[in-house]
């Protein structure tokens, strides 16, 4: 079996030199830069196009101005989850809050994020209080964890348009 190293100091080096670059010829919100690319590496989809609003520009990266439909659909499934241990343990007071917080958040979960343009559930661009236009697979996430609620027909033409 060959085994394939991949040598991440030059990707490192390469994309801190572009950063350098990028940041040093453009004026940019320092802070903001590197509170966006903190949030993108805590994200786990660290330096995704997801997060840049000018893909060729590293300093475009608007991590802070997404509402990410993954993390949405994460805090939904640990709702549901945290719902069912404390039922199973018998603190049913914290088996209620939780079950009432998930149902509220998959209610309200297909009108914010789903986008029947592209018939899926999209990240929000928060400053243009819009769908993102790109696709990604962060929004077949709460088709998974069963959080967006999804009927038949909305399953039917997400399954369409991934294919």
């Amino acid at each position: 079996m060959d085994i394939i190293i991949i040598d991440r100091f030059d990707y490192s080096y390469i994309s801190n030199q572009t950063l350098h670059r990028d940041i040093s010829f453009h004026a940019v919100d320092k802070e903001l830069l590197f509170t966006n690319l903190a949030s993108a590496a805590e994200s786990g989809w660290d330096f995704s196009s997801r997060w840049f609003k000018n893909q060729s520009r590293f300093s475009s990266i608007e991590t802070t101005n997404i509402l990410p439909v993954d993390l949405n659909a994460i805090l939904c499934r640990n709702e549901d989850t945290l719902a069912k241990l404390y039922k199973v343990i018998g603190n049913t007071s914290k088996a209620e809050k939780y079950l009432q917080a998930y149902d509220t958040r998959r209610m309200k979960f297909n009108s914010i994020f789903w986008d029947p343009s592209m018939n899926l559930w999209s990240d929000i661009k928060m400053d243009q209080q819009k769908h993102q236009q790109e696709t990604y697979l962060s929004t077949l996430l709460p088709l998974a964890w069963r959080c967006g609620g999804a009927n038949a027909t909305m399953e039917s033409k997400l399954l369409q348009t991934i294919q």
